[in-house]
């Protein structure tokens, strides 16, 4: 990929880890300011009330406020994050000790880490399919994580939020999807 004056390549995974690995100033103020991300996650936990799950996997969970509300809504369950973001990642543990995260490139080849693989019944990720070099294998990634029967909720910058199914047929372009 070249730059924008066409001189030198530009390498897109090390340009995303040298903007997400820094903590920036406001990224919270995103999440309790703004219409959007609010309604996003007021989505997300109204689509997993008929789930309940009980274990939780936040894909691309970023500052982790996705998995506070969810926090909230179900105290019991087992909520984990997963990030590129190394200094996200460890910020996160500081903020919220009582949940799990783990950094993750979803770029990478690498099968989830074994105490990931099967474990899941919901898995949400708001706005991150976009960010990722293949988006199926992010989707792979996912579904690799989730129990059988479990549940994905996916967003991206220009879509509604939509639950799917995960079903092996999700992954050969069938996705089975319940609509809200």
């Amino acid at each position: 990929m070249q730059n924008l004056e066409g001189s030198e390549p530009v390498d897109p995974r090390e340009t995303h880890r040298e903007f997400y690995d820094q903590l920036r100033p406001g990224t919270g103020d995103y999440w309790r300011l703004m219409a959007a991300p609010r309604w996003r996650v007021r989505t997300m936990l109204k689509v997993l009330e008929d789930v309940r799950p009980s274990r939780l996997l936040d894909l691309g969970c970023g500052n982790g406020e996705l998995l506070r509300e969810a926090r909230r809504a179900w105290p019991g369950a087992d909520l984990w994050g997963l990030d590129r973001s190394a200094v996200q990642i460890e910020a996160n543990r500081r903020r919220y000790p009582g949940m799990s995260w783990e950094v993750a490139d979803f770029d990478s080849p690498a099968p989830p880490a074994p105490g990931l693989a099967g474990r899941f019944d919901a898995l949400i990720s708001l706005e991150v399919i976009e960010h990722v070099e293949s988006p199926a294998r992010f989707l792979s990634y996912a579904f690799d994580c989730a129990l059988p029967g479990g549940h994905l909720l996916l967003s991206d910058v220009s879509s509604a939020v939509a639950p799917a199914h995960l079903a092996p047929s999700a992954f050969t372009g069938r996705a089975s999807r319940r609509g809200h």
